[in-house]
């Protein structure tokens, strides 16, 4: 006797998202013929940065052309359609989910990936922005080594700083400590001075470009109130985020400390039938969400794989033992 499938007007999955989390998870759909719509809303974390890195085989590629070559790949599956616009609510219907859009339209769909991402929201510093992606970065790992070579400066006095200056410290010719203006706490300037960083105490005024790179690998130059200005290679940077949206909340969502969406092992949220992958997604297992574009990649397609088996056991008449 064949499985029983969905009515023809109704979906298997809508994906919520089209970076690298959300296309990854449409092609692991799409390969599987899943009738798969994903919304793509056009903004994206990662538009800042003029590169990504730390991907293999697409280290140093624009981020751009990574999701333009996504699209291409979707667009040979037939069961995958990819519109340009954002998802407007998220509410329970029969036997799945309705998702109304943003021009008034309405989807319906047996299951729902969350994949919007986050939202960086950067120290209120001028010049920070027009820098960030590029000189200025959060993430050691994603743009480290392209500011390395020259001094590199490190922005806040929190407990956290020495295990940045550690971790930069391979990568820097020196290490300069931006207090801000913020008390160090005596175990914390104990700790830089051991590792040989240089601390400034002042307040931070700006950051700007210079005119040419210097003969020591500096790029800009950071104001720093009642001292010599900071020349730097680039610097490091905590950025506050939150996800992308209020869908999350909307449905009800678990969240982890962090305040992303808290998921299990597989990426399915708290709320049966609604999945959540790339950097807004918190594995029960991670102390933090894993944000990096190859492990948004991975977390759509463990998301993704995980929804087909779903499907596939409730066509099946089953229940899954996991």
């Amino acid at each position: 006797m064949p499985a029983p499938t969905a009515p023809a007007s109704e979906l298997d999955v809508v994906v919520i998202g089209g970076g690298p989390a959300g296309l990854q998870a449409a092609l692991t759909l799409g390969r599987m013929r899943r009738r798969v719509v994903l919304l793509d809303s056009g903004s994206y974390r990662n538009d800042p940065a003029h590169a990504m890195q730390n991907a293999l085989g697409h280290d140093g590629a624009a981020p751009a052309a990574l999701r333009a070559e996504g699209r291409g790949e979707l667009a040979r599956y037939a069961t995958v359609a990819v519109r340009e616009q954002a998802a407007a609510a998220v509410e329970p219907a029969e036997a799945g989910f309705r998702v109304a859009l943003a021009d008034g339209g309405a989807l319906r769909t047996r299951r729902v990936l969350l994949a919007t991402g986050v939202a960086d929201s950067l120290p209120a510093i001028p010049g920070v922005a027009e820098l960030f992606g590029d000189r200025v970065i959060h993430c050691p790992y994603c743009h480290g080594a392209e500011i390395a070579d020259g001094p590199i400066a490190l922005l806040g006095a929190a407990a956290h700083v020495p295990l940045m200056a550690s971790l930069i410290g391979r990568l820097a010719t020196r290490v300069v400590v931006l207090a801000d203006g913020a008390e160090v706490a005596p175990e914390t300037a104990e700790a830089l001075t051991r590792l040989g960083a240089e601390l400034r105490p002042g307040k931070v005024l700006g950051a700007r470009r210079l005119p040419a790179r210097t003969a020591d690998g500096a790029e800009i130059a950071i104001d720093v109130e009642g001292e010599e200005a900071v020349e730097a290679s680039g610097m490091i940077v905590h950025t506050a985020w939150k996800p992308v949206g209020t869908l999350a909340d909307d449905l009800g969502l678990a969240r982890a400390a962090s305040g992303a969406i808290a998921v299990d092992a597989l990426g399915r949220t708290s709320v049966p039938g609604v999945s959540a992958a790339g950097d807004a997604a918190q594995p029960e297992w991670a102390p933090m969400p894993p944000a990096a574009v190859v492990a948004a990649m991975a977390s759509g397609l463990t998301a993704a794989s995980t929804i087909d088996r779903e499907l596939a056991a409730e066509e099946a008449g089953m229940v899954l033992p996991f």
